[in-house]
């Protein structure tokens, strides 16, 4: 399939994805489809109530938009044949957040699609691993 074949078929009109039926929590959003730099559209998981991001969000909204997330993933595999699926929250204007509405990219993938989601992958020192194991791990329990 072509890449533009791709974007025809990821961008046609699926309203019936739509799980608001089956969680009042979430919409899936066809009208916030957002394009990235190669040009294939995807949907979003967007919480209906607002939530700037994630130092707002409940564990009921996020288990919610995780398990929208996986049923979008499913039916987007289903209709578009995609190899993988990147599931994208970005929170913070310094981790690339532009709309502050909390939402999930659920974002299809070809081995050919040129999509690159990389970051510095060099080992940071065991010590300072430890060091930050630890303070997470104390941070952790006060607020669990």
């Amino acid at each position: 399939m072509s890449p533009f074949e791709r974007k025809a078929l990821v961008n046609r009109d699926h309203t019936d994805l739509s799980l608001t039926k089956q969680c009042k929590l979430l919409k899936i959003s066809r009208s916030s489809l957002y394009y990235t730099p190669v040009g294939e559209g995807h949907p979003l998981v967007v919480p209906q109530r607002h939530l700037a991001g994630l130092g707002e969000l409940d564990a009921q909204t996020g288990a919610a938009i995780m398990q929208s997330a996986k049923i979008v993933a499913t039916a987007l595999r289903d209709e578009t044949n995609c190899e993988g699926v990147n599931l994208v929250l970005s929170d913070g204007q310094a981790a690339g957040q532009d709309v502050f509405h909390l939402h999930m990219h659920v974002k299809p993938r070809w081995t050919d699609d040129e999509v690159s989601l990389t970051w510095d992958t060099r080992t940071t020192p065991a010590i300072e691993r430890t060091a930050l194991a630890q303070a997470l791990k104390t941070r952790l329990t006060r607020l669990v």
